[in-house]
């Protein structure tokens, strides 16, 4: 990976508005919705909201603080604010392009301005360094091509926070084992195969789109542009959360119109995050009794301390 530091934030394609300060200061108000998944501290009980974070940066400063009035908890409604914090701005380059992301770091803040609702334990990343350059899925929302946000903080003693993507891709590595035709055991591995989640927050409910789906090496099985797995069971977790179904025919395009499959049956699939910050996941599948597939990938770039040595 190459990587360029700047000290001033790359703010292409991020600027909601932007101003001179009468300190001649330039500063940007971005918001960007995402969602949050609150887990709690005393119970491990996991809810999911979508939401939204509007940042304040003074680029001049490389200075920071954010602000959210429709953070929610079992459905109640509340205020976050953060204090003002210094962050580092990076472009980063990589197989899927260029795009930048800024570290922000030990924000401290309040929610509902209650000092015994002390945000801690706080870190957090913009990245527009995406994973993916693919075609909409017609019947699906559109793709949402912003920035993400990938958070997590505590809120008192009471609520650890992370935030996710509700529609994301995820790029890796698929490893698919299968019987052949003469009945040895054959392993067939791809970097190409990409896996749309887009999950309705509302009933908790999500469909995987699978982009440039080929589960053997074989000449008779062909690359599939596209397969929607449909009507899959979101659960959330404690600092993690699954999308599962069983016995599901898949839809894949025929002269441009979505139309089952049954060849293609997904006996099971499970998808599960499998990171701290909810960008790493794993995708575990079996395929009309045959393909046996296993995914370890990420739905966006971020910057860890190793990647900075």
């Amino acid at each position: 990976m190459k990587k360029n530091i700047f000290a001033l934030i790359a703010m292409t394609g991020l600027v909601m508005t932007s101003c001179n300060t009468d300190s001649n200061d330039t500063t940007s108000t971005v918001e960007y919705p995402t969602c949050n998944l609150v887990t709690s501290l005393s119970t491990g009980v996991s809810s999911a909201s979508t939401g939204s974070y509007r940042f304040l940066f003074n680029i001049t400063q490389a200075k920071v603080s954010f602000a959210t009035d429709n953070f929610k908890i079992d459905g109640n409604s509340h205020t976050l604010a953060s204090d003002t914090v210094s962050y580092v701005s990076y472009m980063v380059q990589t197989d899927h392009g260029t795009g930048s992301l800024q570290d922000i770091r030990n924000f401290k803040g309040y929610m509902d301005r209650d000092r015994n609702m002390k945000i801690t334990d706080s870190h957090m990343m913009i990245s527009s360094v995406f994973n993916y350059n693919l075609a909409p899925v017609p019947g699906l929302t559109t793709i949402k091509n912003h920035p993400m946000i990938v958070g997590q903080y505590k809120i008192g003693n009471e609520w650890e926070v992370r935030t996710f993507s509700d529609d994301a891709f995820y790029s890796g590595k698929t490893v698919t084992n299968y019987k052949d035709r003469d009945g040895s055991d054959k392993t067939f591995e791809s970097t190409g195969m990409m896996y749309r989640i887009v999950i309705d927050m509302a009933k908790n409910k999500a469909t995987m789109v699978i982009y440039n789906a080929k589960f053997s090496d074989s000449e008779h099985e062909p690359v599939k542009s596209m397969i929607l797995v449909k009507d899959l069971d979101v659960k959330w977790g404690a600092g993690y959360y699954t999308v599962t179904g069983k016995d599901i025919v898949p839809e894949m395009p025929e002269n441009n119109v979505l139309t089952p499959n049954p060849k293609y049956i997904f006996n099971d699939i499970t998808f599960r995050t499998t990171s701290d910050d909810l960008v790493s996941a794993s995708i575990d599948y079996n395929v009309a009794g045959i393909y046996k597939g296993s995914f370890s990938g990420a739905y966006v770039y971020v910057i860890y301390d190793k990647d900075k040595e």
